[in-house]
């Protein structure tokens, strides 16, 4: 475990100095079989606070590219393919909804046509919004990549 405590501490430094947001950094550490990340912010006033964290178990055998290839599936599974299936459905969803209120103005169904018009708005905010979360955690995934290449080219 003393190696992975290392090899983490190394890709720290690495994804560290690559992350774009002077106010975040990441926290890696191993425990028992366990890797724990940490994504913290530090404000103006040199406080820092954990913003989020995940933990999961890494296999004692595992090598320093599965355990970094963990890391970065952990960002994906939790946070990025959710996030895209969304995104990804904005295109039908626009479509169903601007046929449906094509017909509702045809019937002069005002009222139908307002309530269609904020569904859009909201998913249109939410799309938006989910773009920007995708792209603060690919930023934390090019880093790993980034660590991987450096470190993973060095060891072999």
């Amino acid at each position: 475990m003393t190696n992975v405590s290392q090899f983490l501490g190394k890709v720290e430094e690495v994804v560290n100095e690559y992350i774009y947001e002077d106010c975040l950094k990441l926290d890696l550490e191993a425990n028992n079989n366990k890797i724990h990340l940490s994504i913290i912010g530090e404000c103006d006033n040199n406080e820092t606070e954990i913003l989020e964290e995940y933990m999961w178990d890494i296999e004692e055998e595992a090598t320093k590219e599965e355990i970094l290839k963990q890391i970065i599936y952990c960002f994906y599974d939790t946070e990025i393919n959710w996030r895209n299936t969304y995104i990804n459905g904005w295109k039908a969803f626009t479509k169903r909804k601007i046929k449906s209120m094509c017909i509702w103005n045809g019937r002069d169904n005002v009222e139908k046509v307002r309530t269609i018009e904020k569904e859009l708005m909201e998913r249109y905010t939410i799309t938006e919004r989910y773009k920007n979360q995708v792209n603060y955690y690919k930023n934390f995934i090019r880093a790993l990549y980034e660590a991987k290449n450096k470190l993973i080219g060095e060891v072999a």
